[in-house]
Formats: C-alpha cells, structure tokens, sequence
C-alpha cells in the first residue's frame, strides 16, 4: 500500500486533504504537526494515519528526516506560511522557501515516486485575467514570489532525480475550517451576530472554489498523469458581491451587508478566474 507523506496538516487545506485521503482513497498517511493532541482527538480511531511531532517543520535537519520519514511513496507538501494578517509580505515566506527546498532534497534522495506541491493562483500574470496554465508568471508579493522560486527549483530537481512531480495552484479557497479573518467566517459571523458587514465594493471576480473540492482534485493528481502544472480552480468566475449573498437567508440580513464601506485593497486585481486542463 502506497504511503503518502502529507506537510501542513493541521492547516485550512491541509486538513481537507487529510480527510479526503482517510476517507476516499486507499492510502495509508504520514503527517508531521507541531500539535498531535488535535489531529489525534479527530482520528484517533483511524488506523491508515502516522502522527510525527516537530517544533518547526523547516528547521529540521537531515538526521531527523533519515529517523522518521521512512517508506514513503508520495508527498503532498502543503507547508507554508499562512498568517492571514501577513502572509501576502512577510520574510516568513523567505524562510518557508528555505525549508521547502531542504525538504525536497532529502526526499529526492528517497525512493519517492511523486511530489506534489501546492502553489498559488497570484503566481500569474494576474493582468490577464483568465488564468491558464500557460499564463505567463509575474508574482506582485513576496507570497507568490516565493511560490514561483519554489516551483522552478522543485520542477528542476524532480526532473533531473526522475520523479514525478505536480505544481497546484490554488484559486480562491472557502468552507469549514478557516481562520476567522478571512471574508466567509467574517460574513457568517456578521449576519449572525445581527451586525453590519463592512465590505469592498464587491464587483471583483473571482474563482472560488470550495475546500474539499480543492481537496478532491488535489489528491486525484497522486496516481494522474497530468502535466506538471495544475490549476485547482473551479473554472468559473462570479463576483464578491454575488459569492457574499449566497450566504444570506433573508431580506433582513441583506442589508446588512455594507458594499463599498471600505475601499479596495491595494493589491485587489478586478478579475482572477482560473482556466481548467481539458
């Protein structure tokens, strides 16, 4: 039975993956997590999982890889750092490139068959709005800078040992399990709490795609022939506006959402629609 080594576990898509991976698929899972108690309170019961202990992910080196991962077939590598208030700047990305490729290293020296990393839909030429796999690369922030520097040096490496390899870049996640901060939980929590939401215009488009749909066709690229790049989109685009009021229920609630009582984020483009692969 294939083993597959999952990083970022605990994380917002992470955790969708590891149940899709529990609950549909065969395989048996290694995650490596700072807090066990958490993902062990949820599959205790599940005898397909391994739970390895770290402090940082990143910082480990080569003796404490060659001592715990061991017979891993597959990889998905979600890892990274995602704190909502920063993420799209801070040098953490820096570090989080460091520790990718120092992971990949040594898993490339094992005898893994596939490497699958996760990327991001802004690692394009966002100006061309409707966003292929042949879209040119432009990354705007250290995030998606990163992600692009990532992508190259692992789509080289995997290359040259024979590996397979697939890059999913990720468009506009939502669904259970995310932090607060981000538009959906923050609607949520608005119109329950019977208060105003202070939104954007809300006319941007945008490809949301729901997180264990995300899942599902992130872990259909284990055993795919796909080529290396992959967009983990929906394929449709819809605006903010439309995507926020599918979460009202009624005609109270809809005025309480505020369109246009904050201005557009700086890095904020009008239209960000994936393309899918035929």
């Amino acid at each position: 039975m294939n083993n597959i080594l999952l990083t970022g576990a605990s994380g917002f898509l992470g955790k969708a993956i590891l149940r899709y991976l529990l609950s549909e698929t065969p395989f048996r899972v290694t995650i490596i997590v700072r807090n066990p108690r958490k993902i062990k309170e949820e599959f205790k019961n599940n005898q397909k999982i391994k739970v390895i202990k770290t402090q940082d992910l990143f910082a480990e080196e080569h003796s404490w890889w060659v001592s715990n991962i061991k017979d891993i077939s597959h990889v998905i590598h979600c890892a990274w750092y995602v704190n909502q208030s920063d993420y799209l700047y801070s040098f953490e990305n820096y570090n989080s490139l460091q520790g990718t490729l120092k992971i990949a290293n040594f898993l490339s020296n094992t005898s893994i068959k596939k490497f699958i990393g996760i990327g991001t839909c802004f690692e394009y030429d966002i100006e061309e709005r409707y966003l292929s796999t042949s879209t040119a690369l432009k990354p705007e922030t250290p995030y998606s800078a990163c992600k692009v520097a990532a992508y190259i040096a692992l789509k080289s490496l995997f290359r040259q040992k024979k590996i397979d390899f697939n890059w999913a870049r990720v468009f506009f996640l939502y669904g259970d399990g995310e932090s607060k901060e981000r538009l959906v939980p923050y609607i949520k929590k608005c119109l329950r709490e019977n208060e105003t939401a202070l939104l954007t215009s809300g006319l941007q488009i945008r490809d949301f795609i729901e997180v264990n749909e995300a899942a599902r066709q992130i872990c259909g690229l284990i055993d795919s022939s796909a080529k290396e790049e992959v967009n983990i989109c929906s394929g449709i685009g819809v605006t903010v506006k439309d995507f926020v009021k599918s979460f009202v229920k009624n005609d109270n609630q809809l005025k309480l959402l505020k369109f246009g009582a904050k201005e557009n984020k700086h890095f904020d483009p009008d239209i960000v629609v994936g393309v899918k692969d035929d």
